[in-house]
């Protein structure tokens, strides 16, 4: 099976490429959202006078009628998200329902009350996903070996405060469920808190249309039901409606605590929209029916605790991918992989190969077959290993779409980049990685099995870290890429700044996670043309720091320490020319804990004990500063522990401290290896 790219409405090449795709490099292409190719006939149906005059329920269910004709009609290979998170945007923008309307809007009526049957729904989830593939091929990702389909709704969720790693991670995690079905009711995808970074926000925007986050996700630090997940028995509009009371009635978004309420008085409650003349049902459900010890399922991708994201007792976890230290009890065999990769979608990547593999759009047998015989002479064993996987088992019953591909390994590739400061604190298995993505882009480019870059003749000894990130780095196809993206990275750090100093938002805090229960650590990662703007202004930005820590430590009164990190990492062009760089900044560590809480104190001194052994210490000199009141605390603390020079500065800050490690640049660049190790386990 061969489906060539089509590279007008998938890549831009730019303006001034003479010679086509093949002599343009992957970072020169611009990607191009596609909008809903029958706007037309969808604006008439939503300004139609005799439309607009129909109950709520009849305008609702003649949408969803509309979207899943056009979607049946669509040829395959199919990847039709983009255009349909387009479709939701112009139904939210005409105003013709009183809800909001989004992808589960959709789902909730496909599931319920469409005709459609199980091979149909099977073929508008894959036409949407862009994958059609054995529902056995998912188990990489999701216990549902045997035909298992979970009871009710599945949520995928992102960790608190998303960083790049777990947009990507559980964005496609949910795809991938709402492509299985993995569950009997709705799939959710959980972005908590601020909307993810800006360089993954545009690039997912920009392919899949600016309100791809209204239209698909939600944003909760509590996991929870709606009335739409637990609808036992819908009622469509020919059905006979029940006796209905006002207190019986829940609107279709009723948070689940709102139905435990209700249902404590009554047996029945009924689940309604709002309608020009007051309500409209469009469910019920018992209160048999909600005592079930589990009501739904949850996937979390790059974190495995209970945390980080609040889960009730009514759902539970079935699915973990994180690189990080875990803490999690589950109810039912869980499908968890747990690796020590830096990132969470090098293990996402590693499992993308093997489910793509056998229904790639890569080539035809035949052109595979000539290129395995090349590798094989040019002993060129690991690009022989790829085409080898990519000829397995072809079945033109199935299909991975090419821009579905293609999204998925270059959303995997920003996310590791970021993860690894620019491979920085790679390991031997995120580079192979890399260099996997980088062959598998350009060969989706080209529409044939490719290198772009390989690793194959470096040894696998002591210095294959060090060489090997060379080689990535100074390849052409990746710099073309990672160049642009670290040039919006900094240019967005710029712009974070200045609206934190303004008191706008808290975006430059934003990666912060809280870990061990009691401790909340965050990073800011400048580039060196940013550091200087960071210390012209770094005691107001400290002031805003402080206001939100004890703000959270209000909320939580188990955050005792607060720690925050300030890092330099490479630009692309220090990267590329493997630049050694005299920085003359240092880097620098805050903490700030409640000095008048004794448990805060212990915690502290356990804290600097094992960090003062860290091995990054050898034959470093530290500085310290201590800013505010209650100096001398900190001064006693740290020199018990750490031999530096100090300084003192005299500001208000409202009785309160902070003190300030500073250090050479670089040192110190990751949360999860030169912090949580040190944290003190087992505190109350």
């Amino acid at each position: 099976m061969s489906n060539p790219i089509d590279t007008s409405s998938y890549l831009k090449a730019p303006s001034g490429t003479e010679n086509g795709i093949k002599d343009s490099l992957l970072g020169d292409y611009i990607t191009k959202s596609e909008p809903f190719p029958a706007l037309d006939n969808l604006i008439d149906l939503l300004l139609d006078k005799d439309f607009l005059i129909k109950k709520e329920i009849e305008r609702w269910s003649a949408i969803n009628q509309f979207l899943l004709d056009w979607i049946l009609n669509e040829k395959e290979p199919a990847f039709l998200l983009p255009q349909i998170v387009d479709f939701i945007s112009e139904v939210a923008k005409a105003k013709v329902l009183h809800g909001t309307y989004t992808i589960n809007s959709f789902e909730l009526w496909l599931n319920q009350y469409s005709n459609a049957g199980e091979e149909e729904q099977f073929l508008v989830r894959s036409k949407i996903a862009g994958k059609k593939l054995p529902r056995s091929s998912y188990q990489v990702f999701f216990p549902i070996g045997r035909g298992k389909t979970y009871f009710g709704s599945h949520i995928v969720t992102a960790h608190t405060s998303p960083d790049i790693d777990t947009t990507v991670a559980s964005f496609f995690g949910w795809l991938d469920a709402f492509a299985a079905r993995v569950g009997t009711g709705l799939h959710t995808w959980n972005l908590p808190g601020f909307e993810p970074p800006s360089l993954i926000h545009q690039y997912l925007g920009s392919w899949l249309g600016e309100g791809y986050l209204s239209a698909l996700s939600i944003s909760s630090e509590t996991l929870f039901l709606r009335a739409m997940d637990l609808i036992q028995k819908p009622l469509r509009e020919q059905d006979e409606k029940p006796n209905t009371k006002i207190n019986e009635i829940l609107l279709a978004r009723s948070r689940f605590e709102e139905i435990e309420q209700k249902i404590q008085f009554q047996d029945l409650l009924t689940i309604c929209c709002l309608d020009h003349n007051g309500y409209s049902p469009i469910g019920t459900v018992s209160q048999a029916f909600l005592s079930r010890d589990s009501l739904g399922t949850v996937s979390l991708r790059d974190f495995s605790n209970t945390d980080e994201v609040k889960i009730p007792s009514y759902l539970q976890v079935i699915s973990v991918i994180d690189h990080h230290r875990t803490s999690l009890n589950t109810m039912t065999p869980a499908q968890i992989s747990i690796s020590d990769a830096q990132s969470a979608n090098v293990l996402l990547a590693e499992m993308a190969f093997a489910v793509n593999d056998p229904y790639s759009s890569l080539s035809t047998k035949e052109q595979l077959e000539e290129q395995l015989e090349y590798a094989i002479k040019d002993r060129r064993y690991g690009f022989a290993e790829r085409v080898l996987k990519l000829l397995k088992g072809r079945d033109a019953a199935f299909y991975v779409h090419p821009k579905r591909e293609y999204l998925e390994y270059r959303s995997f590739l920003i996310a590791i980049l970021d993860d690894t400061d620019l491979l920085v604190k790679a390991s031997e298995r995120d580079l192979f990685c890399v260099a996997e993505l980088l062959n598998r882009m350009k060969s989706l480019q080209l529409n044939e099995a490719v290198e772009a870059v390989h690793l194959d003749d470096i040894p696998l000894d002591e210095h294959f870290i060090k060489r090997a990130t060379r080689r990535l780095l100074c390849n052409e196809e990746l710099y073309s890429l990672y160049a642009k993206d670290f040039s919006f990275r900094e240019a967005e750090l710029g712009h974070q700044l200045i609206q934190g100093l303004r008191g706008e938002n808290l975006r430059l805090f934003s990666d912060t996670k809280e870990l061990a229960k009691y401790a909340r650590v965050g990073q800011i990662k400048f580039f060196a043309n940013n550091f200087q703007m960071y210390l012209d202004y770094s005691n107001s930005l400290r002031r805003i720091w402080l206001r939100e820590a004890i703000n959270q430590m209000d909320k939580n009164c188990r955050l005792k320490l607060h720690l925050q990190m300030i890092s330099t990492i490479s630009g692309a062009q220090e990267a590329f020319f493997g630049e050694e760089i005299g920085y003359s900044h240092l880097d620098e560590l805050w903490m700030w804990l409640p000095w008048n809480d004794d448990e805060a104190v212990e915690i502290a001194k356990e804290f600097m004990a094992k960090f003062s052994l860290a091995p990054e210490w050898n034959s470093q000199t530290l500085e310290a500063e201590i800013i505010g009141e209650q100096c001398d605390r900190w001064v006693d603390l740290i020199s018990h522990y750490f031999p530096c020079s100090f300084r003192k500065q005299e500001v208000a800050l409202d009785r309160h401290s902070i003190a300030v490690l500073r250090f050479k640049p670089g040192l110190l660049n990751s949360r999860k290896a030169s912090i949580a190790p040190y944290l003190p386990l087992n505190m109350k």
